[in-house]
C-alpha cells in the first residue's frame, strides 16, 4: 500500500476511520457498538465488510474496489481504527503508516517491530480493549498536532517499513541480538 501521494493531510475531512469485518475478533464489535452509542458519525468514517479482505470467494474486482475504497477512506481521515484481527496485530496498522496516517491500535499483549528504536506514542496510539473511552479524546486532539503525528507516521514507516529498509532493518536487529534471542528461546 505504499503511497507517497497521501502524505498531505489537506484531504482529511474525518477525525478517524474504520474498514473491515467485524465478527475476527470480539474488540471490532465492541469499537463499532462504542461509535455508534456515541454517535461518532460525523467524525468516523465506518465502513463494515462482510468479510475478510483475501476471501477465497470475493472476485478481483471486488478485492480491486475494496482497496479504493480502503485507499479513499485512509485518504479522508487523520486516524484509522486498527483493532486485531484474528491475529494478535492488525496489517492495517502498517498500512496506515505508509499513507503518512496514524494508526490506532487495538490489541493486548502486541508486541510491535523495534520498540527499543522506535517511540510508537509519538506517532501511533494503542487502545485496550476495555478503555475505547480513550477514543474520545484523540478525536478532540488539534488538526496541527495530527498533522505532525501523519508526518512522524510516514517518516517512521519509510525508516523502518518499506521495502527498501525492512528487510535490512530485520537483519540487523537479529544480528545484534543474537546471543539473547538464543537464550530467551
Amino acid at each position: 500500500l505504499q503511497n507517497k501521494n497521501f502524505k498531505d493531510t489537506v484531504h482529511c475531512t474525518f477525525r478517524a476511520n474504520f474498514v473491515g469485518a467485524i465478527h475476527t475478533h470480539p474488540v471490532r464489535g465492541k469499537l463499532i457498538s462504542y461509535l455508534t452509542d456515541h454517535d461518532y458519525w460525523s467524525n468516523v468514517l465506518i465502513l463494515i465488510r462482510e468479510s475478510f479482505h483475501h476471501h477465497p470467494l470475493i472476485d478481483k474486482y471486488k478485492k480491486e474496489k475494496r482497496f479504493r475504497e480502503l485507499k479513499a477512506a485512509i485518504k479522508k481521515s487523520y486516524m484509522t481504527f486498527c483493532p486485531r484481527g484474528t491475529g494478535m496485530n492488525s496489517i492495517r496498522f502498517y498500512e496506515t503508516m505508509s499513507f503518512g496516517r496514524i494508526p490506532v491500535l487495538f490489541s493486548e499483549h502486541c508486541k510491535l517491530p523495534f520498540e527499543e528504536e522506535i517511540d510508537y506514542e509519538e506517532f501511533s496510539f494503542n487502545v485496550s480493549y476495555n478503555k475505547l473511552s480513550e477514543i474520545s479524546k484523540m478525536l478532540s486532539i488539534n488538526s496541527k498536532q495530527l498533522d505532525n503525528m501523519c508526518n512522524a507516521s510516514r517518516k517512521i514507516f519509510v525508516e523502518y517499513f518499506s521495502l527498501g529498509t525492512y528487510c535490512a532493518k530485520l537483519v540487523g536487529f537479529l544480528k545484534s541480538n543474537k546471543e539473547k534471542i538464543h537464550e530467551t528461546r
